[in-house]
Order: structure tokens, then C-alpha cells, then sequence
């Protein structure tokens, strides 16, 4: 079998009609899985052994981009085959060998084996290394492998990547005025695997460094990214003993403001101080006595943030740098660098600069660590630049707000003043920006007491509405307009205005909308449907028509496909439950699914049961009946629909929410005699239903029997619209059963015996014919026919 499938892998290919060379892998995966773990895996080394081969094949000279090549098919195989759980750890032995391939074919002029064999590096690097449990930088060393262990286990890797690591440094020698752009594909790579190694207190400095000059001299690449990555990829590889002595020696380098220098080595250099600093101050617990060079070195680089060094990227890393030591400065120090960020930022800039917006963002973040200097930065905001003004905004939504009341009270100014002058700009960032910064400073309590709730919320409703905005914009607007409306004053709350929001919400909930928008209205749910949900407002008179909308916004979004999105309406519902029981506890039991969606039912029966809009609320949960154009569209197209396309929400179950809602509805009819308004829309829906409710049974009653399934009953027996719609339709017929018992609700719409009758029969040539209900709705069935 093993040999069969590696020869389809090898054979060459006519067509294309595979992803990742579709179920290849996962069957060569399968066969060598079966052989016993306690020998020697021959199988699996035969297998990797050939695809390896196959990979390694140079690729014909009219190869065809748009045909399944044999050697992309080869690497998604092995990448298979690394990913595969029940191999365990017998294919570490080959991840050296499968490493070294998958970085070689990064250079491959075929796109296909580009991306098949980035993907192999990112199984094997996850394979290798493990997950790491947080991505903070200084996070605890013992969950990451050392370099020393990892070349222990893997020992032949270590004289590639230096080699590779070597060769891309050279390619930076030359004449210092030359621009290099010379890629190297496999370089990035190389470097990222390099920058999650931890370091161990007991790596060998000998073993090691050899790998620190080609990182060093990388970290002056032309290229961005490799100087920010080769930065983190020299601290990873740089022994803990060793950093206070490679971080004075970077200092001693920096040049004076007479030397001449190159910015890109200047900017690398600035980064692997930065780096090295902050392991520095994350690995010791008092380092200010050996950081005294450090800072007077620091404090001598003053003129980096002066006009003779005219790089804003450069700048803005040795405001960085002067950050992490800001407890071990002088006051001079201090002030004189604010006073010249300051004096920056205020000067208007000519032109187009590369890293400005950086470097704005981290000055801004260093002055306003002083309440002084945050005050007068807010104060002058109207003069501003546009790019200073979105680096304030961006400092703000950041949560790093100051808590005195001076700075509030600017912060408040500011965001009232440019409300509508910040939704309404042409920016999509800085418009995305500002309801960031607005939505943080609600986020804590409260509200800026000058901002106009009524102006800001018809322009937030309007922004709503638009959908040309995006809709990580438009997630932003709808969560900052729920924090307003949940902060309005209950005596003042406008209807309309409420119906907008919830019309928003029953818009952004369907399955079709982004999923950032379903999980804003979830947001919005908890934000704002909980306070208006609340005792305090029972006695507006049209807010039961709401909260039963917002219910039915919950029921949705419930079962919601995406997990975030059905968690978060969960957490509406716990806060809910917390809210009406009058708890006063500091946090909120997390309700899980199963349990909220049963929840919000009952509460929407035990006090919303005679408000118009309930039972409208119950049926649109229930799938539509239509048996006739199911039946039609599954003759139509039978098993042909291999690629069709998935439903929106393909994690709603119609047959189990049919089990959630039909006793509900049997409730209703059974408070029909209280309520004289709910016996009207009763015996309404009764008459409107009756005759759709009778041609579907007839429908069922056509089916033909057991004995002569064909193919198409065959294809509609795992048709889940079939089965959706006879849920749909017995839940109707039950419910209309019910009713027609109860004389005074319903007139004679049709004989209630013959629809029991009917029911009975229907339900017992399904069940010959293989149809079965859920459980939960089948006994629900049973149990009301043999009353």
C-alpha cells in the first residue's frame, strides 16, 4: 500500500485538482502510523527517505505552474507526516535532513513550492521547538529550548544555518556607500527559528560564538525586518553571562556626532542595544550598578535626537533605549531630552520622511510618562499636525491614559471638540483611531463629561449604516456608540434612538456579516443590552418590544459558528443572570452555551410571554417548511454539488433548535386563555400556517417507502436541508395540534383528529425509511401525540 501511494505522489500530473495534494498524505500518514512504534519505523524512514528524494528533484524545464507538481505533492506529504500527532516524536530524527530541504526550496523560481515548503518550516519549527505558552520577551527561559540543547538534538543543523548565516553577511561586505538588496530567501527564516531559542544559563559562550559576528553585521542590512529580527536572534544567542559585555561593547560603537555614519548600521546597532537591554532588565533584579556605564554612554548620545542626526527610525529607537533606563537617569538628562523631543514635535516637518510616524509615537509615549509634559502636548492639540494629533489618539487608545484630573479634563476637551471632525475625516486610520482612544477612556467608568451623547451617537448610528466603511471600522463605531448609550442617563434615553441601535444590531448579526461585526453586536449585548435589559427600566412601556428583540439578537448570535462570538453573547447572558438576580459580586460566572440559550428562552416566556413580537421572536428560529423545492433541488443536483459552497453558519444546528423551541411554544398555547392579545396572534398564525402545514405532510406522505431506495433517497437521506426542513415541519404541526385543542384559541382551521392522524402516520413511514429526529425533539413528538 506504502509503495502504491508514494508512486502516485512521484507520478507526474495532467490536471489540477488538489489542495496540498489532497488526500495523498493523509494515507501514506495512516499506513506508516499502523507499524509498531518498538522497531526501527522502517516504513516511515523508507517513506520520508523517497519523499526527500522526490523534493530534491529538479524541476523539468517546461514545468506548468497551473499542473500538481510531484515534488510540491512530496513536500506536502512530508509536512503531513511532520504535523501527524501519531508519529510522536520518530520523525525528530529526520528534522535536520526535512529542515535543510524546506529552506533550500525557499529559492525555488515555483511559486507552489514556495508556499508548500514555507509550510513544511512552520510544522517543523513548531515540532521542534514546542508552543510557547506567552509570547512576552522576557517570559520564563525554562518553557523554550536552549541553543546549546537544540544543536545537541539537532547537531547537524548547526553548521547549515552558520553557513547560511555567514553567507548572507558577506553579501553586506563591500564598499559602505553601495546599496545590498541582495535576498536571500531562506535568511528571515533562519533568523526567526534562531530569535525563539532561549538562553540557558550553562550554554558554552565558545559554542555560541561563532554565531554572533554574522548576526552583528546582519543587524546592518539594508533590509528592515532582518535588522529587527537579527537583533532578537543575537540576544537569543548571546549567553546570560555575556550580556553586560556585549552591551557596553555596542555602546563603545556608537558614533559621535562627528563620525561618519551609515543609518541602517546605525539603526541595527541602536536595536541590538535595545534588545539586549531589555533581557538585561528582565533577567536582573537590581542592575542599576553595572548599567552606570551604560546611561553615561547613553546620556553622551544625546545629539542622536538633534538635528545632525536627521533619521526619525534611528531616533526613534534611541528614545526607546533612553525609555528603558529613564529610573537610572539624571534629571538633566531628562529634561533635556524632553525639551528636544518637545521642541521636534513641534516644529513642522517638510516633506515625506520614512519612520516619522514612528518616531512620533515614541516620543509621545516617553513625554507623557510626566503629567507636565502630557498636559501641554493635549493643550496644543489643535495646532498639531495631523500625524501628531493620530500618535495622541493612538498613545490613548493604547489604555496609557493618565488617572489625574488635569489630564483628564484636556483628554475630554480634546475628544469633544474633535468628534465630529475625526468621524467624519477621510483617514480611515486616524478615524479608527480616535473611536479607539474614545472607547478606552469609557472603557474605565466613565464618560467625558463634554461630550455630546445625543450629536455623537446619530453620527456613530449613521456611520452604521454605511457599509463602504469596513468593518473593522464599523466594529469600532458600534461598540464605541453601545459604551455611549450605556452611559446615557435612563430618564433621558430616546426610543428611536434604541430602536436604531437594536435595527444595527439584527443587520450585523446575520451569518453573512464579517465576523469582527457578529462579534461587536455580542460586544454591544454586554456593553449596553444588559443595563436596558435591567428592573430599573421596566416601566418604559415600549421597552419590552425591545428587550425581546435584543433576546432574539442573543439567540442568534448563540449559535454563532465562530467560538469568540458564541462566548461572548454567553457572557452577556451570565451578566444577564447576575444582573436580575441582584448579586453583588466583583466578577460574573462564565455561562456556557448549552446553558445560555436555554436561558434567555425561559426569560423570554416568563415575562414576555403576552408582548407582541414574542412568538414572532420563537418561529423565526425554526426552519422553513418548504419540503417541495428541497425534494426538487435534491433531484436536481443529487451528489454532483462535490464543491458547493458552505453554508454561512455551518455550526447552527436547525433540528436541535427546533428541540429548544417547541416547548416553549406548547407553553404559549397553553397561556393562550390569559391573555386575550396572544389567543388573536395565536389563532392569526394558526390560520396563516394550517394549509402550508397540510401540503408539507402531504409532501412526506409521497415519499416512497424503504424497499426501492435509489440514489437520489440515498443523497437526501445526509441532505442536512431535508432533515432541517421535517424538523421545522413537525414542530409547526405539533404546535398548530396543540392549539386546535383549545377551542377558544383557534377556530376549526382543519380537523384535529385527521392532523393527529396524519402526524402519526407521517412520522412512522419516515422512521421505515431511515429518517430519525434528535432525540430531545423526538420525545417532545412522542410524548404530545399520545395525549
Amino acid at each position: 500500500m506504502l509503495k502504491q501511494g508514494l508512486e502516485v505522489v512521484q507520478s507526474p500530473r495532467c490536471t489540477s485538482v488538489t489542495r496540498r495534494a489532497a488526500g495523498l498524505p493523509m494515507l501514506i500518514l495512516c499506513v506508516v502510523s499502523a507499524e509498531e512504534a518498538s522497531n526501527a519505523r522502517p516504513l516511515l524512514a523508507h517513506s520520508i527517505q523517497t519523499l526527500l528524494e522526490t523534493a530534491q528533484t529538479p524541476l523539468p524545464d517546461n514545468w506548468d505552474q497551473t499542473l500538481d507538481l510531484p515534488q510540491v505533492c512530496a513536500v506536502h506529504t512530508l509536512q503531513a507526516l511532520v504535523r501527524g500527532s501519531t508519529l510522536g516524536g520518530a520523525v525528530f530524527q529526520f528534522a535536520p535532513a526535512v529542515t535543510i530541504l524546506s529552506l533550500t526550496l525557499l529559492s525555488s523560481p515555483c511559486w507552489a513550492m514556495r508556499n508548500a515548503a514555507l509550510q513544511l518550516y512552520s510544522s517543523l519549527c513548531s515540532r521542534m521547538l514546542g508552543q510557547r505558552p506567552s509570547s512576552e520577551e522576557c517570559g520564563p527561559t525554562q518553557h523554550g529550548m536552549s541553543p546549546s540543547t537544540f544543536f545537541f538534538h539537532y547537531p547537524t543543523l548547526q553548521p547549515f544555518l552558520l553557513g547560511k548565516l555567514r553567507g548572507a553577511a558577506q553579501d553586506l561586505q563591500g564598499p559602505p556607500d553601495e546599496a545590498k538588496l541582495h535576498l536571500q530567501p531562506s535568511l528571515y527564516p533562519i533568523l526567526t527559528l534562531l530569535a525563539q531559542l532561549q538562553p540557558g544559563v550553562q550554554d558554552a559562550t565558545e559554542m555560541l560564538s561563532d554565531f554572533l559576528p554574522p548576526l552583528l553585521q546582519l543587524s546592518a542590512s539594508p533590509i528592515y525586518n532582518v535588522r529587527i529580527m537579527a537583533s532578537k536572534a543575537l540576544v537569543a544567542m548571546t549567553p546570560p553571562s555575556e550580556y553586560m559585555n556585549i552591551l557596553i561593547k555596542l555602546m563603545a560603537q556608537l558614533p559621535g556626532p562627528q563620525e561618519r555614519r551609515y543609518h541602517n548600521r546605525l539603526h541595527g546597532q541602536l536595536l541590538l542595544i535595545k534588545a539586549v537591554l531589555e533581557r538585561v532588565l528582565c533577567t536582573r533584579s537590581d542592575p542599576s550598578a553595572d548599567l552606570s556605564e551604560v546611561v553615561s554612554r547613553v546620556d553622551a548620545s544625546l545629539w542622536l535626537v538633534t538635528e545632525a542626526q536627521c533619521c526619525p527610525l534611528v531616533k526613534a529607537v534611541y528614545v526607546s533605549v533612553a525609555d528603558l533606563l529613564r529610573r537610572f537617569c539624571s534629571e538633566t538628562y531628562l529634561s533635556k531630552l524632553s525639551d528636544m523631543l518637545m521642541r521636534d514635535l513641534q516644529t513642522p516637518q517638510r516633506g515625506l520622511q520614512v519612520g516619522l510616524s514612528s518616531f512620533h509615537r515614541r516620543a509621545i509615549h516617553f513625554l507623557c510618562a510626566d503629567v507636565k509634559q502630557a498636559c501641554q502636548l493635549w493643550n496644543n492639540f489643535a495646532s498639531s499636525s495631523p500625524d501628531l494629533r493620530l500618535s495622541l489618539f493612538a498613545w490613548l487608545a493604547d489604555g496609557r491614559g493618565s488617572q489625574q484630573t488635569s489630564l483628564k479634563e484636556a483628554i475630554e476637551r480634546v475628544l469633544q471638540s474633535h468628534l465630529k471632525e475625526a468621524v467624519l475625516s477621510h483617514s480611515v486610520e486616524y478615524r479608527r483611531t480616535y473611536l479607539r482612544a474614545l472607547v478606552a477612556v469609557m472603557a474605565e467608568g466613565h464618560r467625558p463629561r463634554s461630550v455630546p451623547l445625543a450629536e455623537c451617537l446619530d453620527l456613530l448610528l449613521g456611520i452604521l449604516e454605511d457599509q463602504g466603511t469596513g468593518p473593522e471600522f464599523l466594529s469600532q463605531a458600534l461598540y464605541a456608540a453601545s459604551l455611549l448609550l450605556s452611559q446615557w442617563s435612563h430618564s433621558s434615553l430616546k426610543m428611536s434612538m434604541l430602536q436604531h441601535w437594536c435595527s444595527i444590531l439584527e443587520c450585523h448579526r446575520s451569518p453573512e456579516a464579517p465576523e469582527v461585526l457578529r462579534q461587536a453586536c455580542a460586544e454591544a449585548l454586554c456593553v449596553a443590552g444588559v443595563p436596558l435589559m435591567s428592573h430599573s427600566l421596566r416601566e418604559h412601556s415600549a421597552l419590552p418590544a425591545l428587550v425581546i428583540r435584543l433576546i432574539s439578537t442573543g439567540l442568534y448570535l448563540l449559535q454563532d459558528q465562530s467560538q469568540q462570538v458564541r462566548m461572548k453573547a454567553a457572557c452577556f447572558t451570565s451578566m444577564l443572570h447576575h444582573k436580575r438576580r441582584g448579586e453583588r459580586k466583583s466578577s460574573v460566572h462564565l455561562m456556557q452555551v448549552n446553558q445560555a440559550l436555554p436561558f434567555l428562552l425561559d426569560l423570554l416566556l416568563e415575562e414576555y410571554w403576552d408582548t407582541p413580537g414574542t412568538l414572532e421572536v420563537l418561529l423565526c428560529h425554526l426552519p422553513q417548511p418548504d419540503l417541495r423545492s428541497v425534494l426538487r433541488e435534491a433531484s436536481e443536483t443529487g451528489c454532483s454539488g462535490l464543491y458547493e459552497q458552505d453554508e454561512a453558519n455551518v455550526f447552527a444546528e436547525p433540528p436541535a433548535m427546533c428541540a429548544h423551541v417547541l416547548p416553549y411554544l406548547l407553553q404559549m398555547a397553553e397561556k393562550s386563555s390569559e391573555s386575550s392579545a396572544l389567543a388573536q396572534s395565536l389563532g392569526v398564525w394558526a390560520q396563516q400556517s394550517a394549509s402550508q402545514v397540510l401540503n408539507n405532510l402531504a409532501v412526506c406522505k409521497e415519499i416512497q417507502p424503504a424497499r426501492t431506495l435509489t440514489p437520489a433517497w440515498l443523497a437526501l437521506l445526509v441532505d442536512p436541508h431535508f432533515h432541517s426542513a421535517l424538523c421545522g415541519l413537525f414542530t409547526r404541526a405539533v404546535f398548530l395540534l396543540r392549539l386546535l385543542k383549545t377551542s377558544e384559541v383557534v377556530g376549526h382551521v382543519c380537523d384535529p383528529s385527521s392532523l393527529h392522524t396524519t402526524l402519526q402516520e407521517v412520522l412512522s413511514q419516515l422512521s421505515q425509511n431511515g429518517v430519525h429526529f434528535p432525540s430531545a425533539l423526538t420525545a417532545v413528538l412522542s410524548g404530545e401525540l399520545a395525549l
